[in-house]
């Protein structure tokens, strides 16, 4: 199976990367459990057809995940690289935090072409995020505390169809060749799954490229192929007064180490912070 090639690098200075927020490890316990293939639970499926639109694609479903509102992709044309095919993860959660985006139904981005994404149109935004964390070291574990929190988190991979290929299960295998395309996807469970009868631990992802719009994301594939994750930490919809989506308070297992107090400790202080913007957002 081939993409169309939808990512960029991240190619901001090291500085400029610094200033993003990242993801506190170990503030959540993993649980891993077995997972029910024909009772995934997922979000809507999304058809991106011919465009090169899936990190937004992946960022809208993230947002579906956090307002259940089926959520456009539409701010594919406002992304820095614009008309160029493709798109950055920063940018496209940088677009989702300052410009929002709009409902489906109003602003449809599904089954369009490269050209029909890329056609500016007048777009009133009204749902958008109140933040996002990146994953700056990227583990495959860190990536399942950020589901375990927040329920998604958007990843960009490099591969080609030859490993990208692997039915019944669209499970990628990492098999040394040749780069042909980047890829955007959104973790949307974890868990552990038997693959040809080898319990394996995974991720269960949204894509909006694959015939069943599901893939099965490997530790191994992880480790060698995703080039950047982030996660939004809420949502809100400025055309419903006070729907306002609040992360969850962060939590901590029973007995913890001193290290583990301590990453609790400054969680629940940025959640305090994230909490009294939200508030004072209310107040304006």
């Amino acid at each position: 199976m081939e993409f169309p090639n939808g990512v960029h690098k991240d190619d901001r200075p090291e500085e400029k990367k610094s200033l993003d927020f990242p993801h506190i490890v170990g503030a959540v316990q993993l649980n891993w459990p077995i997972l029910d293939i024909n009772n995934l639970g997922l979000p809507s499926l999304r058809r991106q057809n011919g465009s090169s639109s899936c990190v937004f694609q992946a960022c809208a479903t993230a947002l579906e995940i956090l307002t259940g509102k089926i959520v456009s992709a539409s701010p594919y044309f406002w992304r820095k690289n614009y008309p160029n095919a493709g798109s950055y993860l920063y940018d496209a959660m940088d677009i989702m935090y300052n410009r929002y985006t709009d409902l489906e139904s109003v602003s449809p981005s599904q089954n369009q072409t490269e050209i029909q994404m890329n056609t500016i149109k007048p777009l009133t935004t009204t749902i958008g995020c109140i933040g996002y964390r990146t994953l700056v070291t990227k583990t495959f574990e860190q990536v399942c505390e950020a589901v375990e929190q927040y329920k998604q988190c958007v990843m960009t991979f490099e591969s080609n169809g030859q490993e990208w290929t692997h039915n019944p299960l669209a499970t990628p295998i990492y098999d040394g060749s040749a780069v042909a395309w980047g890829h955007g996807i959104v973790a949307v469970k974890y868990g552990i799954l038997n693959i040809n009868g080898v319990m394996t631990r995974v991720l269960v992802c949204r894509c909006s490229a694959t015939p069943s719009g599901i893939v099965f994301i490997t530790e191994d594939f992880f480790n060698h192929r995703c080039t950047d994750a982030k996660y939004f930490l809420g949502a809100k919809d400025v055309s419903v007064p006070q729907d306002i989506v609040v992360p969850p308070v962060p939590v901590i297992q029973d007995n913890p180490t001193e290290a583990q107090k301590e990453v609790w400790y400054v969680s629940v202080y940025k959640w305090l912070l994230n909490a009294s913007s939200i508030l004072n957002s209310l107040k304006e």
